[in-house]
């Protein structure tokens, strides 16, 4: 009877170990996922400005007179783009 309770314990605490290790590394996972959330950036103050629902990353995406959207954490802007200049 005491080899079995013995058996018993072992496998519950290993059980209890993988449970704690797979529930850590699914809590990083959902971290950075949330950290790389299009939505969280946006709620940070950021926006995200699309052209032909492409988003936009340089100045040679578009050109003048382009229509763009700009996403903002309350709603969408459409402009008009009437002058670019670099850096």
């Amino acid at each position: 009877y005491e080899y079995l309770k013995n058996i018993i314990d072992r496998t519950n605490k290993n059980m209890d170990v993988l449970y704690n290790l797979k529930k850590h590394n699914l809590d990083n996972i959902v971290s950075k996922l949330t950290v790389l959330n299009p939505l969280s950036t946006i709620s940070r103050g950021y926006s995200i400005t699309r052209y032909k629902d492409k988003v936009i990353s340089s100045i040679n995406d578009i050109e003048k007179d382009s229509n763009i959207s700009i996403e903002l954490r309350d709603g969408i802007i459409s402009a008009i783009v009437e002058g670019m200049s670099d850096k």
